[in-house]
């Protein structure tokens, strides 16, 4: 094997376990998940909701969802994290997929909950049991 087709396999090594890294560490609570969790808790709902409906197996799906990410953080996440956080030094893709795992993480734990609503009767417009 020649030096550059080492050279890059090492490169591919070392980001296969960067990303699994980043993976592991948002799939479960740590500092900077929960830091990050904070940071998007009261937007939270809303990109679980955006997520449900970008879930389709399309491409064109997925890359609405990854525009709305990309417009939220640009929007909403870099401003915030000016200065204040370690997370600013992330690139976008980084903070992508950091987000994305943590949307999906409370999209899983909110599929679990079942739903309390009240439902409304239509003849009368009662809350019902």
């Amino acid at each position: 094997m020649g030096l550059w087709a080492q050279i890059g396999k090492r490169l591919a090594e070392a980001y296969r376990e960067n990303r699994r890294f980043l993976d592991a560490a948002f799939g479960s609570r740590t500092l900077i998940g929960d830091e990050l969790r904070e940071l998007v808790g009261r937007d939270l709902a809303i990109l679980v909701h955006k997520r449900n409906k970008r879930s389709e197996d399309n491409e064109s799906s997925h890359q609405r969802w990854r525009f709305d990410l990309e417009a939220f953080i640009a929007r909403s996440l870099r401003p915030c994290l000016a200065g204040r956080s370690v997370i600013a030094l992330w690139s976008d893709g980084a903070l992508m997929r950091a987000l994305d795992a943590l949307v999906a993480d409370e999209q899983t734990v909110l599929a679990r909950i079942p739903v309390s609503l009240p439902v409304t009767c239509r003849s009368n417009s009662h809350w019902a049991n």
